[in-house]
């Protein structure tokens, strides 16, 4: 049961650019180069700014990531009432179209 929770409770996310080598920021650290991949936690509470940049393209700037509903906690939810506060979190692909700067 502790397996099935702990798994439930962080999503692999893998950031994708159009335009691959852009240094992708996540709460203002940088995190890697797209493409990249980081567990992130799927806790109802949790927010995560964005930054994706690259030389020649514009910054983007996302306040939050995109999410989806979580299966794994909803399913166990009747066993457990606190998965219900990971059944909310990242989606598992962040995809980013950069844009070239105007020269």
């Amino acid at each position: 049961m502790v397996i099935v929770f702990t798994v439930g409770c962080s999503t692999p996310v893998t950031f994708n650019s159009n335009d691959p080598g852009a240094v992708v920021y996540v709460n203002g650290a940088p995190l890697g180069k797209t493409p990249c991949t980081i567990s992130l936690s799927n806790a109802v509470w949790e927010s995560y700014s964005i930054r994706i940049t690259k030389d020649g393209y514009q910054d983007i700037v996302q306040s939050d990531l995109r999410r989806e509903v979580k299966v794994v906690p909803i399913c166990f939810c009747w066993l457990f009432l606190v998965p219900l506060l990971w059944d909310y979190g990242p989606m598992s692909y962040q995809n980013y179209q950069l844009v070239p700067t105007a020269k």
